[in-house]
């Protein structure tokens, strides 16, 4: 289904490091509240077998809060 950033048979989509989702956030009033350790979740629970792109460091979970 065509939408805003689809091109032809393309869609666009990005993976922006750690960093750059703090810069984009601090740009909108937000900050880096809390970043999950899935290393640690990981290690506790290694037959976790349906969570693969945070065992290869593709994902992340972070929390981000308001500062106004």
């Amino acid at each position: 289904m065509a939408d805003a950033y689809t091109w032809g048979d393309t869609v666009l989509t990005g993976r922006p490091t750690l960093s750059a989702l703090g810069l984009l956030a601090r740009t909108q009033g937000y900050e880096l509240e809390r970043l999950s350790d899935w290393d640690g979740l990981l290690r506790d629970n290694p037959d976790a077998d349906q969570v693969r792109d945070y065992r290869i460091g593709r994902r992340a979970t972070a929390r981000f809060a308001a500062t106004f």
